[in-house]
């Protein structure tokens, strides 16, 4: 689904479309990630992982791996914040798994967006970036 970020000028990202004090009342704005390419990334990960399994991932698959991952975070912060059991594990392992955990599911936020062509630069842009 390389078509699915269909408004954005070719070769723009996120990242370049703010100055760098960033819109009037943000704080100061570090270019990072880009989020096309990032997804890109994603994608070929996903992609070959699902193949070698012999998943279909389809709209089902996306919206409750998304469900998994969220409920994976939940508890990787109730361990975190002291409300559920830590099974063993050190301090450190403890924040790397939340740390994990976001990353899963921020993963699979733009493998959902991806495959239902939703660009989440434009909608961060009109969502929360346009507000002043």
């Amino acid at each position: 689904m390389r078509g699915a970020w269909r408004n954005a000028p070719h070769g723009t990202s996120l990242t370049e479309s703010r100055s760098p004090a960033g819109p009037a009342g943000a704080g100061p704005y570090t270019p990072g990630v880009d989020l096309r390419q990032l997804s890109d990334a994603i994608e070929s990960v996903s992609s070959r992982y699902a193949a070698s399994l012999g998943i279909e991932r389809d709209d089902i698959w996306h919206i409750l791996k998304l469900q998994e991952e969220v409920g994976e975070l939940t508890q990787a912060f109730l361990t975190r914040s002291g409300r559920a059991r830590t099974r063993g594990r050190t301090p450190s392992e403890i924040e790397a798994d939340f740390r994990a955990e976001l990353a899963d599911v921020l993963c699979h936020v733009l493998l959902l967006a991806r495959h239902h062509g939703v660009d989440v630069e434009d909608e961060v842009r009109r969502k929360w970036l346009s507000r002043r």
